[in-house]
């Protein structure tokens, strides 16, 4: 029952973007959580949970739709290799697994 009213609440969800007065025709959104919901924040932590598994030197910490990446070392050239390494890796899983798009300019070191 449970299984039935969480799969009610994701599936077949459609999406449009309004501009000015146009409003184009809704799509169906294949993947992802509906956001401003109650639920939004917990579900998608639990549609990223596993990306900790995509690195196994970077730690995460996910909170709401935020997720921070750390890496220490003392040496700085080793902490520049093994990120920029590391983070591929978490791109490569974020594109193959399909949970989201790195966003950049939100990107800081």
């Amino acid at each position: 029952m449970i299984n039935d009213w969480f799969q009610s609440y994701l599936k077949n969800r459609t999406q449009s973007i309004q501009i000015g007065e146009h409003l184009p025709t809704k799509l169906i959104s294949p993947c992802g959580v509906p956001q401003g919901s109650v639920l939004g924040p917990l579900l998608f932590l639990l549609y990223i949970n596993d990306i900790h598994l995509s690195s196994d030197k970077l730690k995460c910490y996910l909170f709401a739709d935020d997720t921070n990446i750390l890496y220490a070392d003392k040496n700085l050239k080793a902490i520049e290799q093994t990120f920029n390494v590391e983070l591929n890796n978490v791109h490569d899983s974020v594109v193959n697994y399909k949970w989201l798009t790195l966003n950049t300019k939100k990107s800081n070191l």
